[in-house]
């Protein structure tokens, strides 16, 4: 019996000391985390601290949308790519009727020059034949 009491003491010795270690290792976990822990307060001011920014991000998108939908707007009153090949389309014909019509002009200057040369000559050849008579 002796035996059984030595085992016995030995192990209230060892459980005694694992419990001590345990209890140790819990109260460093424990004021470990106090750090992670937060109060009532803290938290209050960090929900009324979130609560703001969200409505200022909410404030944010909402002028967004509105630029948004406003460049949208632009974007659809603007040519689209075949409406500006179209334009410049009109615009090179225009130019060449214009070159035609620049040539036709000169053509009929040059004309109306010769024309006019020919009625000058005609009305002085009158004139001085007035003034001889």
């Amino acid at each position: 019996m002796a035996e059984w009491s030595e085992w016995l003491k030995m192990a209230l010795m060892i459980g005694g000391t694992a419990g001590g270690a345990i209890s140790t290792i819990c109260a460093w976990i424990i004021w470990a985390m106090r750090r992670e822990w937060v109060t009532k307060a803290e938290l209050s001011v960090f929900q009324t601290r979130h609560a703001e920014q969200h409505a200022e991000l909410d404030r944010r998108l909402q002028v967004a949308e509105v630029r948004f939908e406003r460049l949208e707007t632009s974007l659809r009153h603007m040519p689209t790519k075949e409406d500006l090949a179209q334009i410049s389309e009109a615009v090179a014909n225009v130019a060449a009727a214009i070159s035609g019509i620049e040539a036709t002009v000169r053509g009929m200057s040059q004309s109306v020059a010769g024309l006019q040369d020919t009625v000058t000559m005609l009305v002085r050849h009158e004139l001085s034949e007035r003034r001889t008579s």
